[in-house]
């Protein structure tokens, strides 16, 4: 549906002693539930959006997608030349999931209704996740293959950014899936182009 694009954070590591680049990207992905109840006679829809904490700008989202990109990186400079290569890189990415979830009975037809709706919604988020992840890994190997600079402080203003560019990037991509499938009320639209 939704997803938000946290600030990065940065941290710089200086290191004099190794040659090799040593590099990984650590995923953390969390589940988060809230419960919906449905009344006899109410549609999927009309009780998830009342049920939904998930609220931004005044609009109400079924389900959302957060994530954080971050990366920190070490680097050694040449004493004699005052050439900067980075040697270590940690890229970072933590999403969360939040989805609806029924509690209490109900017909069958309310739980196969809301099942369904429920997997494409997860359909949907799960694509932002996909996204994220792809941009995590194209980064860590950005920044792994990151060209060494003259100096330290211009090494460290090349990969910010190479980072905050991947950022933008991303961050347009999903704008730009969200809006095309209404933040996945349409989320066929977006199947069928990519198909």
């Amino acid at each position: 549906m939704i997803r938000f694009q946290h600030p990065h954070l940065l941290s710089l590591y200086c290191l004099f002693i190794s040659n090799h680049i040593y590099s990984n990207v650590l995923e953390k992905l969390d589940h988060h539930y809230y419960s919906v109840t449905i009344k006899p006679n109410q549609s999927i829809n009309h009780a998830i959006k009342q049920a939904s904490p998930i609220k931004i700008n005044g609009h109400t989202f079924d389900a959302s997608t957060n994530w954080t990109i971050r990366w920190q990186y070490d680097w050694e400079q040449e004493h004699s030349t005052g050439e900067c290569k980075i040697v270590q890189v940690s890229v970072y990415l933590n999403t969360i999931i939040t989805m609806p979830k029924l509690v209490g009975s109900h017909s069958q037809g309310q739980i196969r209704s809301f099942k369904q709706k429920n997997e494409t919604l997860y359909t949907h988020e799960y694509l932002h996740y996909k996204k994220s992840r792809q941009t995590a890994y194209q980064l860590n190997n950005l920044l792994n293959n990151a060209p060494p600079a003259s100096n330290c402080t211009r090494l460290e203003q090349q990969v910010n950014s190479m980072g905050h560019k991947m950022l933008q990037e991303l961050t347009n991509w999903h704008q730009h899936y969200d809006k095309i499938t209404q933040h996945g009320e349409k989320q066929y639209l977006w199947e069928k182009q990519n198909h």
